[in-house]
């Protein structure tokens, strides 16, 4: 990317939050969302108890970022019920729901729906007609179970695929201070969501390393603020 060019920074996810105070903290930092995650098996998941905790501590600390709930094969219902005691801003959705479902989510919830795809050697797992119903794609490398690798994918064999140029890109996938420069150079994401990248272990984030990823995003070469 030429640093002559002006190109708007992605907005920032930070993901896997599982301490009210912790969150709150990063939410004063000025990032754009910030990620619960309800899958049970993950060392991040939060309960709902918990995340209400989350919630009241992010708003009252920054009342412009937003909520994400993160689910992996759940029941409608129960995306509803945290939805709505949540009032999420965004689902974001990791088991292969097709468009139908990415369209009822959003009609009983009420927030944005975005929908996970995991990318393999360069290559996209078949996620053509997801596109258009989503209000955004995460890509991801993949990993056992789901839950976040920490590790990076090919990102120039990537931008080379058709399948990248969606309105709205969230890229994930082990994404550091010290990488992000480099993966938004190169695929030009919307949004750019870590985790493990962050971390002073899982669930709790760095805020010394929260600082270090913001700062690299909004001070990119050729990059200019979304607001």
């Amino acid at each position: 990317m030429s640093a002559a060019l002006d190109y708007d920074a992605p907005l920032i996810k930070i993901c896997g939050c599982t301490d009210a105070d912790n969150a709150g903290a990063i939410a004063s930092m000025g990032v754009d969302f910030i990620g619960l995650n309800f899958y049970a098996p993950s060392p991040r998941s939060v309960t709902l108890e918990r995340a209400r905790e989350i919630a009241f501590a992010v708003r009252s600390s920054n009342p412009e970022t937003q909520l994400v709930g993160v689910f992996v094969q759940a029941e409608l219902a129960a995306m509803v019920e945290i939805a709505a005691a949540l009032r999420l801003n965004v689902v974001q959705l990791h088991g292969g729901e097709g468009p139908e479902q990415i369209h009822e989510v959003r009609r009983l919830t009420g927030a944005a729906v975005w929908n996970a795809a995991h990318v393999t050697g360069g290559a996209f797992e078949s996620f053509a007609a997801r596109i258009a119903a989503a209000d955004a794609m995460v890509f991801d490398s993949p990993s056992r179970g789901f839950g976040g690798s920490g590790q990076t994918f090919d990102w120039e064999a990537t931008a080379r695929l058709p399948q990248t140029r969606v309105p709205r890109m969230v890229l994930a996938g082990g994404l550091r201070a010290d990488n992000v420069q480099r993966a938004m150079a190169v695929l030009q994401p919307w949004a750019v969501d870590t985790a493990s990248g962050v971390e002073a272990s899982a669930g709790i984030k760095d805020i010394a390393k929260v600082s270090a990823f913001i700062t690299a995003v909004r001070t990119a070469p050729g990059y200019t603020a979304q607001r």
